[in-house]
């Protein structure tokens, strides 16, 4: 048998607690910040923002992990429609155009990798910042 996800995530979260790279504090200020941004949403399966204090009282689910620590089932699921430009513009005011794509993610299973870094995050934000870079310069040098 093999670990489930909120397993992982509880061992994920215990080694940076232990490490010393975030507190429980840490962790339940994450969920604050979320379960409140999630009040405007009416498409949010959790939300209402409580009190750290609040969070920190809960039981804990996995340990370290308390069930607002945890991301519902069916979250990441996603989908997107493509269309060529013309069709695109007939189906709306705005369409959005895709300029760039990139794809990172870190192994889940254990032993592959170091549970407490993320490298797939550095990579993103090194691909963002490029872009922001890219970006910036384009409009401070016009056709060039």
């Amino acid at each position: 048998m093999w670990p489930d996800t909120v397993s992982i995530a509880a061992l994920q979260a215990r080694l940076g607690l232990d490490a010393g790279l975030w507190d429980e504090a840490a962790l339940a200020a994450v969920a604050q910040r979320s379960l409140t941004n999630a009040e405007s949403n009416e498409w949010a399966i959790r939300s209402g923002g409580s009190s750290i204090e609040d969070l920190l009282a809960r039981s804990l689910y996995a340990d370290p992990l308390r069930k607002h620590d945890i991301a519902p089932v069916s979250d990441g699921a996603s989908a997107i429609v493509l269309a060529a430009g013309d069709r695109a513009r007939e189906a709306c005011e705005r369409p959005a155009w895709i300029t760039h794509i990139a794809h990172h993610i870190d192994p889940l299973h254990l032993g592959a990798r170091d549970l407490t870094t993320s490298p797939s995050t550095g990579r993103s934000r090194s691909d963002h910042a490029g872009r922001r870079r890219r970006a910036a310069r384009a409009v401070l040098a016009p056709g060039s």
